[in-house]
């Protein structure tokens, strides 16, 4: 049982898992966050709104509206949208020969993190969720410096915080059973016909 905070806690969670190559050639994990329209934010020099942050990073965002169905008993369900955003800060480079190198105006480093993403999460069950399957993905095709992928992933989604079965309301009282209880039956066969005893022994 979850509601859609469990859900998202654990794919941040697993988000910071990732290793990637940043821009020194390092080993690193990303910087990761929901997403809040970080880059727009960026590019319109409105970056004292917002908390610094390095690049490579990734930011989660569930895609709006969410339409639920009802289940019954409180809970309901919904296919989400998880939203993947990358941040991938890129510059030219060149051969060592200073002739134009492979990657002159153009960032493939950005979709080696899109391939460590797939391999994460393909799969992965988050609280209240089934598996994870990725399902679309926008590229850059506009972009300076920062590039911009966003990866889809669909997931169904059983929400369990409008109904009393939910064990953090404490609506209902769960107890373990006594598990030694013994029951002893004897058969009386003497005259008068056949009598029943049955013996109880309850534990204390």
């Amino acid at each position: 049982m979850a509601g859609i905070k469990d859900m998202l806690k654990d794919v941040l969670a697993k988000a910071k898992t990732l290793s990637i190559t940043n821009g020194d050639g390092k080993e690193t994990t990303p910087y990761v966050r929901m997403w809040n329209n970080q880059l727009q934010l960026l590019e319109n020099n409105e970056g004292a709104e917002i908390e610094a942050f390095p690049m490579p990073a990734i930011f989660v965002q569930i895609t709006n509206p969410v339409r639920y169905e009802i289940l019954g008993q409180g809970f309901r369900d919904a296919d989400l949208d998880v939203a993947f955003h990358i941040l991938h800060e890129y510059y030219n480079t060149v051969a060592d020969d200073d002739s134009e190198g492979v990657e002159y105006e153009q960032d493939l480093a950005v979709f080696d993190i899109r391939d460590k993403l797939l391999i994460l999460f393909t799969y992965f069950q988050p609280a209240g969720c089934g598996p994870m399957f990725s399902v679309q993905e926008d590229q850059d095709t506009d972009h300076k410096n920062v590039y911009h992928l966003v990866v889809h992933f669909a997931v169904n989604f059983t929400d369990s915080k409008g109904s009393k079965l939910d064990a953090a309301r404490n609506y209902f009282i769960t107890k373990q059973p006594p598990t030694d209880l013994e029951i002893d039956a004897t058969l009386d066969r003497t005259a008068g016909g056949p009598q029943v005893t049955t013996k109880f022994q309850i534990p204390k």
